[in-house]
């Protein structure tokens, strides 16, 4: 199961960069797309700004979703903190972004975030569920 985990968050961590090369321009993930513009809690930004500042959180992200993975597969002590850290980082990247409107919620990082919830709560029941042994 540690090699299953493993994989998922170097594949969770990956789509954090498709998100990066959307926000920087290198292509676009579906045409009517425009994440990360229209941030509401960015809205006096400079969209230029905020498409750098994109890359960075998200290109930070994936690398904490890596070290996590790291973590799981050399059955660290510290994957866990390193996996909600990543999590909540990630979830606060997207809601940052977020345009404040409820429409293609797909495209801003929605099942991204619930996924994230998902990685929280494994990581904070581990111990009970056993998941990670052997």
């Amino acid at each position: 199961m540690r090699i299953v985990l493993f994989i998922f968050l170097i594949l969770h961590g990956a789509v954090h960069v498709f998100y990066a090369m959307h926000s920087k321009g290198v292509f676009k993930m579906a045409p009517e797309m425009e994440w990360p513009d229209g941030s509401i809690l960015l809205e006096k930004t400079a969209p230029e700004s905020i498409r750098r500042w994109a890359v960075i959180l998200l290109i930070t992200a994936d690398m904490a979703f890596s070290a996590a993975a790291v973590g799981v597969l050399l059955q660290t002590g510290w994957w866990q903190l390193a996996l909600i850290a990543a999590a909540l980082f990630s979830s606060a990247v997207f809601f940052v972004f977020w345009d404040g409107k409820y429409e293609k919620l797909a495209n801003q990082g929605a099942v991204g975030i619930l996924i994230n919830l998902g990685l929280i709560v494994l990581s904070a029941s581990w111990k009970w569920i056993g998941f990670l042994s052997g």
